[in-house]
Protein backbone atom coordinates (compact mmCIF):
# COMPACT_ATOMS: atom_id res chain seq x y z
CA UNK A 1 0.00 0.00 0.00
CA UNK A 2 1.39 3.66 -1.06
CA UNK A 3 2.35 6.11 1.06
CA UNK A 4 -0.69 8.26 -0.77
CA UNK A 5 -3.39 5.38 0.40
CA UNK A 6 -1.83 4.79 4.18
CA UNK A 7 -2.36 8.81 5.24
CA UNK A 8 -5.95 8.01 3.17
CA UNK A 9 -6.70 5.77 5.71
CA UNK A 10 -6.40 8.17 8.54
CA UNK A 11 -8.28 10.66 7.53
CA UNK A 12 -10.74 12.03 9.81
CA UNK A 13 -7.45 12.17 11.94
CA UNK A 14 -6.71 15.22 9.95
CA UNK A 15 -8.90 18.02 12.61
CA UNK A 16 -7.10 16.12 15.33
CA UNK A 17 -3.57 16.52 13.79
CA UNK A 18 -2.57 18.84 16.99
CA UNK A 19 -2.77 16.79 19.42
CA UNK A 20 -3.09 13.01 17.46
CA UNK A 21 0.60 11.50 16.06
CA UNK A 22 0.04 9.40 13.80
CA UNK A 23 2.71 6.15 12.59
CA UNK A 24 2.68 3.27 10.67
CA UNK A 25 5.08 0.28 11.69
CA UNK A 26 6.05 -3.58 10.46
CA UNK A 27 5.33 -4.84 6.80
CA UNK A 28 3.22 -2.00 5.38
CA UNK A 29 6.02 0.48 6.33
CA UNK A 30 9.43 -1.32 5.08
CA UNK A 31 7.12 -2.34 2.07
CA UNK A 32 7.34 -6.22 2.77
CA UNK A 33 4.03 -7.08 2.90
CA UNK A 34 2.35 -10.20 2.13
CA UNK A 35 -0.94 -11.68 2.18
CA UNK A 36 -0.50 -12.48 6.15
CA UNK A 37 0.11 -8.51 6.80
CA UNK A 38 -1.84 -6.40 9.14
CA UNK A 39 -1.96 -3.33 9.52
CA UNK A 40 0.17 -1.87 12.41
CA UNK A 41 -0.10 1.68 13.87
CA UNK A 42 1.12 3.75 16.44
CA UNK A 43 -0.53 6.61 17.59
CA UNK A 44 0.25 9.23 20.36
CA UNK A 45 -2.55 11.33 22.31
CA UNK A 46 -1.73 14.42 23.91
CA UNK A 47 -4.34 14.16 26.12
CA UNK A 48 -4.38 17.09 28.39
CA UNK A 49 -5.15 19.19 25.26
CA UNK A 50 -8.67 17.35 24.99
CA UNK A 51 -12.07 18.35 25.46
CA UNK A 52 -14.01 15.95 26.79
CA UNK A 53 -16.52 16.47 23.62
CA UNK A 54 -13.04 16.42 21.52
CA UNK A 55 -12.24 13.04 23.00
CA UNK A 56 -15.40 11.35 22.15
CA UNK A 57 -15.60 12.52 18.32
CA UNK A 58 -11.77 11.43 18.48
CA UNK A 59 -12.78 7.84 19.79
CA UNK A 60 -15.55 7.69 17.02
CA UNK A 61 -13.32 8.82 14.55
CA UNK A 62 -10.35 5.66 15.58
CA UNK A 63 -12.91 2.94 15.00
CA UNK A 64 -13.90 3.99 11.36
CA UNK A 65 -10.36 3.84 10.95
CA UNK A 66 -9.98 0.37 13.06
CA UNK A 67 -13.32 -0.89 10.97
CA UNK A 68 -11.15 0.13 7.76
CA UNK A 69 -8.43 -1.83 8.81
CA UNK A 70 -10.64 -4.73 9.48
CA UNK A 71 -12.28 -4.73 5.73
CA UNK A 72 -8.62 -5.01 4.30
CA UNK A 73 -7.85 -7.89 6.95
CA UNK A 74 -11.06 -9.13 8.00
CA UNK A 75 -8.67 -11.38 10.01
CA UNK A 76 -6.69 -8.33 12.00
CA UNK A 77 -6.65 -9.62 16.21
CA UNK A 78 -5.50 -5.81 17.19
CA UNK A 79 -7.06 -2.84 16.67
CA UNK A 80 -4.95 0.59 17.33
CA UNK A 81 -1.81 1.00 19.16
CA UNK A 82 -2.57 3.62 21.20
CA UNK A 83 -0.40 5.75 23.65
CA UNK A 84 -1.05 9.04 25.84
CA UNK A 85 1.88 11.57 26.08
CA UNK A 86 2.31 11.31 29.77
CA UNK A 87 2.48 7.34 29.58
CA UNK A 88 5.72 7.93 27.42
CA UNK A 89 7.04 9.70 30.69
CA UNK A 90 7.27 6.63 32.64
CA UNK A 91 6.99 4.48 29.34
CA UNK A 92 5.92 0.43 29.56
CA UNK A 93 8.17 -1.10 26.50
CA UNK A 94 6.29 -4.50 26.51
CA UNK A 95 3.43 -2.62 25.32
CA UNK A 96 5.00 -2.20 21.99
CA UNK A 97 8.73 -1.64 21.91
CA UNK A 98 9.90 1.77 20.78
CA UNK A 99 12.87 0.79 18.77
CA UNK A 100 10.44 -0.89 16.34
CA UNK A 101 9.60 2.94 15.57
CA UNK A 102 13.18 3.81 13.65
CA UNK A 103 11.99 2.63 10.49
CA UNK A 104 7.77 3.98 11.02
CA UNK A 105 6.28 6.33 8.29
CA UNK A 106 5.18 9.39 9.93
CA UNK A 107 1.23 9.75 9.04
CA UNK A 108 0.14 12.81 10.79
CA UNK A 109 0.70 15.08 13.62
CA UNK A 110 4.68 15.81 14.83
CA UNK A 111 7.35 13.87 13.57
CA UNK A 112 9.49 12.26 16.69
CA UNK A 113 8.73 11.58 20.09
CA UNK A 114 10.51 11.49 23.27
CA UNK A 115 10.02 8.78 25.63
CA UNK A 116 11.14 7.92 29.22
CA UNK A 117 11.26 3.91 29.41
CA UNK A 118 10.69 2.18 32.78
CA UNK A 119 12.66 -1.08 32.37
CA UNK A 120 11.36 -2.59 35.76
CA UNK A 121 7.80 -2.08 33.50
CA UNK A 122 8.98 -3.45 30.94
CA UNK A 123 10.87 -6.20 32.25
CA UNK A 124 7.49 -7.24 33.84
CA UNK A 125 5.21 -6.77 31.02
CA UNK A 126 7.29 -8.69 28.66
CA UNK A 127 7.67 -11.40 31.03
CA UNK A 128 3.54 -11.44 31.15
CA UNK A 129 3.81 -10.97 27.01
CA UNK A 130 6.13 -14.75 27.17
CA UNK A 131 3.95 -16.16 29.42
CA UNK A 132 0.27 -15.24 28.22
CA UNK A 133 1.60 -16.08 24.50
CA UNK A 134 2.73 -18.98 25.51
CA UNK A 135 -0.80 -20.62 26.70
CA UNK A 136 -2.07 -19.08 23.75
CA UNK A 137 0.34 -21.14 21.05
CA UNK A 138 -0.96 -23.92 23.25
CA UNK A 139 -4.54 -23.62 23.46
CA UNK A 140 -4.36 -22.86 19.97
CA UNK A 141 -2.19 -25.76 18.89
CA UNK A 142 -5.11 -28.40 20.61
CA UNK A 143 -7.49 -26.50 18.19
CA UNK A 144 -5.01 -27.47 14.86
CA UNK A 145 -4.66 -30.85 16.06
CA UNK A 146 -8.14 -31.65 16.49
CA UNK A 147 -9.03 -30.21 13.32
CA UNK A 148 -10.88 -27.77 14.91
CA UNK A 149 -8.60 -24.24 14.23
CA UNK A 150 -10.30 -21.55 12.04
CA UNK A 151 -8.33 -18.92 9.84
CA UNK A 152 -8.88 -16.43 12.63
CA UNK A 153 -7.29 -18.69 15.17
CA UNK A 154 -4.79 -19.91 12.89
CA UNK A 155 -3.51 -16.54 12.06
CA UNK A 156 -3.56 -15.59 15.71
CA UNK A 157 -1.29 -19.10 16.43
CA UNK A 158 0.90 -18.50 13.71
CA UNK A 159 1.80 -14.47 14.10
CA UNK A 160 2.35 -15.48 18.46
CA UNK A 161 4.87 -18.26 17.18
CA UNK A 162 7.03 -15.40 15.05
CA UNK A 163 6.73 -12.41 18.26
CA UNK A 164 7.77 -15.48 20.72
CA UNK A 165 11.62 -14.65 19.71
CA UNK A 166 11.54 -11.18 19.68
CA UNK A 167 10.25 -11.40 23.30
CA UNK A 168 12.69 -13.38 24.49
CA UNK A 169 15.32 -11.22 22.70
CA UNK A 170 13.77 -8.33 24.45
CA UNK A 171 13.54 -9.90 27.61
CA UNK A 172 17.33 -10.33 27.59
CA UNK A 173 18.35 -7.05 27.13
CA UNK A 174 18.61 -6.92 22.88
CA UNK A 175 16.31 -4.30 20.88
CA UNK A 176 15.52 -7.21 18.07
CA UNK A 177 13.19 -6.94 15.49
CA UNK A 178 10.58 -9.86 14.44
CA UNK A 179 12.66 -10.51 11.36
CA UNK A 180 15.73 -9.98 13.04
CA UNK A 181 14.71 -11.97 16.04
CA UNK A 182 13.65 -15.17 14.10
CA UNK A 183 17.01 -14.89 12.29
CA UNK A 184 18.71 -15.44 15.45
CA UNK A 185 16.48 -17.88 16.67
CA UNK A 186 19.27 -20.81 16.60
CA UNK A 187 21.24 -18.51 19.66
CA UNK A 188 18.50 -19.34 22.27
CA UNK A 189 16.36 -22.47 20.49
CA UNK A 190 16.83 -26.11 20.39
CA UNK A 191 16.62 -27.57 16.83
CA UNK A 192 13.24 -29.19 17.72
CA UNK A 193 11.95 -25.25 18.67
CA UNK A 194 13.70 -24.19 15.86
CA UNK A 195 11.18 -26.20 13.28
CA UNK A 196 8.04 -24.94 15.23
CA UNK A 197 9.51 -21.39 14.29
CA UNK A 198 10.02 -22.64 10.50
CA UNK A 199 6.76 -24.16 10.65
CA UNK A 200 5.13 -20.29 11.15
CA UNK A 201 7.40 -19.14 8.78
CA UNK A 202 6.36 -20.86 5.84
CA UNK A 203 2.57 -20.34 6.62
CA UNK A 204 3.16 -17.02 7.05
CA UNK A 205 4.65 -17.03 3.13
CA UNK A 206 2.25 -19.70 1.62
CA UNK A 207 -1.15 -17.87 3.63
CA UNK A 208 -2.69 -17.46 0.17
CA UNK A 209 -3.81 -20.89 0.86
CA UNK A 210 -6.14 -19.64 3.25
CA UNK A 211 -6.89 -16.24 1.54
CA UNK A 212 -7.25 -17.49 -2.11
CA UNK A 213 -10.63 -19.67 -1.97
CA UNK A 214 -14.16 -19.13 -2.40
CA UNK A 215 -15.00 -19.62 1.15
CA UNK A 216 -12.80 -16.95 2.23
CA UNK A 217 -13.16 -14.27 -0.29
CA UNK A 218 -17.12 -14.72 0.99
CA UNK A 219 -16.33 -13.98 4.47
CA UNK A 220 -14.28 -10.95 3.36
CA UNK A 221 -17.26 -9.25 2.62
CA UNK A 222 -18.71 -9.82 6.44
CA UNK A 223 -17.08 -7.03 7.43
CA UNK A 224 -18.77 -4.26 5.34
CA UNK A 225 -21.85 -4.93 7.31
CA UNK A 226 -19.85 -4.43 10.39
CA UNK A 227 -19.68 -0.28 11.90
CA UNK A 228 -17.87 -1.58 15.75
CA UNK A 229 -14.30 -3.39 14.82
CA UNK A 230 -14.70 -4.68 18.44
CA UNK A 231 -17.88 -6.51 17.54
CA UNK A 232 -16.64 -7.49 14.52
CA UNK A 233 -13.39 -9.10 15.97
CA UNK A 234 -15.49 -11.30 18.25
CA UNK A 235 -17.48 -12.18 15.69
CA UNK A 236 -14.68 -12.95 13.18
CA UNK A 237 -12.78 -15.21 16.08
CA UNK A 238 -16.34 -17.34 16.15
CA UNK A 239 -17.39 -17.94 12.09
CA UNK A 240 -13.73 -17.40 9.96
CA UNK A 241 -13.79 -20.28 8.15
CA UNK A 242 -12.23 -23.63 9.22
CA UNK A 243 -8.86 -25.01 7.82
CA UNK A 244 -8.95 -28.04 5.81
CA UNK A 245 -5.81 -30.86 6.06
CA UNK A 246 -5.38 -29.28 2.60
CA UNK A 247 -4.85 -25.98 3.07
CA UNK A 248 -2.23 -26.29 6.04
CA UNK A 249 -0.31 -28.61 3.88
CA UNK A 250 -0.10 -26.15 1.00
CA UNK A 251 1.20 -23.51 3.22
CA UNK A 252 3.84 -26.09 4.53
CA UNK A 253 5.83 -29.49 4.54
CA UNK A 254 6.29 -29.55 8.27
CA UNK A 255 3.86 -31.35 10.22
CA UNK A 256 3.55 -29.95 13.58
CA UNK A 257 3.92 -31.90 16.71
CA UNK A 258 3.16 -31.77 20.31
CA UNK A 259 6.59 -32.36 21.22
CA UNK A 260 8.27 -29.91 19.03
CA UNK A 261 5.58 -27.13 20.45
CA UNK A 262 5.84 -27.57 24.27
CA UNK A 263 9.67 -27.80 23.67
CA UNK A 264 9.11 -23.98 22.32
CA UNK A 265 6.86 -23.32 24.62
CA UNK A 266 8.91 -24.29 27.57
CA UNK A 267 12.29 -22.82 25.87
CA UNK A 268 10.54 -19.38 25.92
CA UNK A 269 9.63 -19.71 29.65
CA UNK A 270 13.20 -20.78 31.13
CA UNK A 271 13.79 -17.45 30.23
CA UNK A 272 11.66 -15.71 32.25
CA UNK A 273 12.05 -18.22 35.09
CA UNK A 274 15.90 -18.03 35.10
CA UNK A 275 16.95 -15.05 33.34
CA UNK A 276 18.71 -15.99 31.09
CA UNK A 277 18.18 -18.52 28.24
Amino acid sequence: MESVAIKAMFHELNKFSDVVSVYIHGSYADETTTSFSDIDDYIIVEEARLTNKRFKSLIIALNKIDMRFCRADPLQHHGHWITSVSELGCYDNSFLPLFVLGEAKHVLGRNGLEAKVDMASSRRGLCNNIGLTCEIIVLLFQKMRNNSINAYELKCLVGSVALMPAYVFQYLGEELSKPDAIKRAKEIYSSKSLEVIDWATQCRKNWIAVTGNTRFRFFSILPRLFCNPYVWRRTARSIAPKLTEKQLREMTDIVLIEGSVLQFVRESRVVIENGHA
